[in-house]
């Protein structure tokens, strides 16, 4: 008997079945990371920053609870690589994204104080 017999519309849709259920149970737990992420910051972090202050470690700015919140719902609807980098650099970094883009401006600084003022990284892939 051939291996292949069955019908290849129905191969296919069995397939795009199974990534379609895969695809609602990624996405439920993705929205329930949001809405859990959403009512931490604005719940907790935001009200802490306005009693304790920018300084204290459980608070968190109104922007940047709107920025995460932002990113979130971007990802889940229509990029869903944006939040894995964006939370990843935030979490991860040393200094999070302030100071990956420090390190991003001393790497350049260095680099053209040996390679010259004109020398830019990006310039390959479209930068000025």
């Amino acid at each position: 008997m051939n291996r292949y017999s069955a019908p290849v519309g129905l191969s296919y849709t069995r397939e795009i079945s199974l990534l379609t259920k895969t695809t609602r149970g990624v996405r439920a737990i993705g929205g329930a990371t949001i809405f859990i992420g959403g009512v931490l910051d604005f719940g907790f972090g935001v009200p802490n920053y306005y009693k304790y202050g920018p300084g204290d470690p459980r608070s968190v700015s109104p922007g940047k609870a709107g920025l995460n919140l932002g990113v979130g719902v971007y990802s889940l609807s229509l990029n869903p690589i944006v939040a894995p980098v964006y939370f990843g650099v935030d979490l991860f970094y040393p200094g999070g994204w302030p100071g990956a883009l420090q390190d991003q401006n001393r790497l350049i600084q260095k680099n053209q104080s040996i390679l010259g003022p004109d020398w830019n990284l990006y310039k390959d892939i479209g930068g000025f």
